[in-house]
């Protein structure tokens, strides 16, 4: 996540990086919300899954990789700048959906810590505060790369 924010805010700049910081954000707390409400179990008794998820990551990243590195406008030597904030927002989206590391976090920082009989408010913090710390970290990286 943060190498795809780096790339996006030195790349196509601030907007853009911010619109890709608001994807990446909106799945950490989906991310999150799985893993309060027990997708580490659902992984451990289907491993199979796991590993889908995981594969599939493995190969967005190595794809989005891929394209980074051959984003060039032949004409000029300088990046492609993208086609819409939405683009970046939704490309914010698919790195994290797919990133296993995201997911494995989540998994393994709320199985662990979460309270068992948690309440609305407590659950609701507890993902208003993974969004704050995205927000802060992922936009810090958007405003001092861009």
């Amino acid at each position: 996540n943060f190498v795809a924010v780096a790339h996006s805010a030195m790349r196509a700049g601030r907007g853009h990086a911010l619109a890709m910081v608001a994807g990446i954000v909106m799945v950490n707390v989906g991310w999150a919300a799985c893993a309060l409400l027990g997708v580490a179990a659902v992984f451990a008794v289907f491993p199979g899954v796991a590993l889908a998820v995981k594969t599939a990551g493995a190969l967005y990243l190595m794809w989005f990789g891929w394209r980074i590195a051959i984003a060039r406008d032949r004409s000029t030597g300088l990046p492609e700048r993208p086609r819409s904030r939405l683009g970046a927002f939704r490309s914010g989206v698919a790195v994290n959906l797919l990133n296993p590391k995201s997911v494995a976090y989540f998994a393994a920082a709320f199985a662990s810590s979460a309270p068992a009989a948690a309440n609305g408010a407590t659950l609701l913090g507890m993902l208003s505060t993974v969004a704050a710390i995205g927000l802060c970290w992922y936009g810090a990286v958007a405003l001092v790369l861009s």
